[in-house]
């Protein structure tokens, strides 16, 4: 399956999704938080995501899905 940045932001909805270092790689910087705890850090959450594709950012995302912690 191929995958782009559209596809990617409506997936995503809390991340801001966009090319970075002169379009050779993809940024998604949470847009839901200012900052994660130490705790938060510890169990692998990531205010910034750098990958160089779209596949590999999606990856990167889906990971941080899964260990987002539940929101009341």
């Amino acid at each position: 399956m191929t995958t782009d940045i559209t596809d990617l932001r409506r997936l995503h909805p809390g991340w801001l999704i966009r090319p970075a270092s002169a379009d050779t790689l993809l940024m998604a910087t949470r847009l839901d938080r200012r900052h994660l705890s130490a705790d938060e850090l510890g169990r692998g959450l990531a205010m910034t995501l750098i990958e160089e594709t779209p596949e590999a950012l999606a990856d990167a995302l889906d990971a941080q899905s899964k260990i987002e912690p539940p929101t009341c």
